[in-house]
Parts: structure tokens; C-alpha cells; sequence
């Protein structure tokens, strides 16, 4: 595995088995995963897909999401 491989290997994320051991119904979406779907977003509308406009975003994460949901934005 090189350097730049290392995914994220926490047993709640990547095993149902585990997440339901710590009554989550099933493993959940990582929040850097939604972060980043809220960035791209963010990016999208407000920042004419440019990179360097995008200076900070500050977040508060309530709730799991689990694999397989819609993450839904209102700008």
C-alpha cells in the first residue's frame, strides 16, 4: 500500500456487524465523506468552481448518515 493509500479502516464505517455492536442500525458515512459533498456544493454555487475562492467552512455534525442516503443541499 503506497503512502497515499490509506483509506479510512474504522470498523463503524466498513462493518454493519460492528456499527450494529454499538446500536447504529448499520455502518455510516464517514463525516469528511458529507463534508466534502457540502464543499463540492458550496464550491459549485457560490464559488464558480474556482478552488482558490473557497477559504473556510466550519461545520457541525449532528447525526449519521448511512451508505446509500441523499444528502441534500440548500443554498
Amino acid at each position: 500500500m503506497s503512502k497515499f493509500t490509506k483509506g479510512n479502516f474504522n470498523p463503524f464505517h466498513i462493518d454493519p456487524n460492528v456499527a450494529q455492536a454499538g446500536w447504529f442500525p448499520s455502518s455510516m458515512l464517514h463525516g469528511l465523506a458529507t463534508y466534502g459533498v457540502i464543499g463540492r456544493a458550496l464550491l459549485s454555487t457560490l464559488g464558480d468552481n474556482d478552488p482558490s475562492r473557497g477559504r473556510r467552512m466550519d461545520v457541525r455534525f449532528s447525526r449519521s448518515d448511512e451508505p446509500g442516503e441523499t444528502i441534500c443541499t440548500d443554498l
